[in-house]
């Protein structure tokens, strides 16, 4: 079983009945267990720590230039750093407390 870490999740967009474009929400998400993530985007679903970024009503296109795909691009980098930024955090916890075990 794997620890907490952050995720990039997708999902559909709710639109009008009128509108026929493809259009998807993006977001990164704190999770309990990064193996096995929750099934939809919200606070209230099982596993789900945190919602810590949002992008909604994303138009899906048909190139790199997408609004869903420059999202995207920057969710993973969001994601990376913040997965980045939290096991530096977890490693000097871990070093603190090994200080307090020793009496120093």
């Amino acid at each position: 079983m794997s620890g907490p870490g952050y995720i990039v999740m997708t999902a559909s967009a709710t639109m009008p009945v009128m509108v026929k474009a493809r259009y998807r929400r993006v977001a990164v998400c704190l999770v309990a267990d990064v193996e096995n993530p929750p099934k939809f985007i919200g606070r209230r679903a099982r596993g789900m720590i945190e919602v810590a970024a949002t992008w909604e009503r994303l138009n899906v296109g048909r190139n790199v230039r997408s609004a869903y795909t420059r999202a995207l691009a920057r969710a993973h980098s969001v994601c990376a750093e913040m997965n980045a930024h939290r096991s530096r955090l977890v490693a000097a916890l871990d070093v603190d407390a090994r200080q307090m075990e020793l009496g120093l």
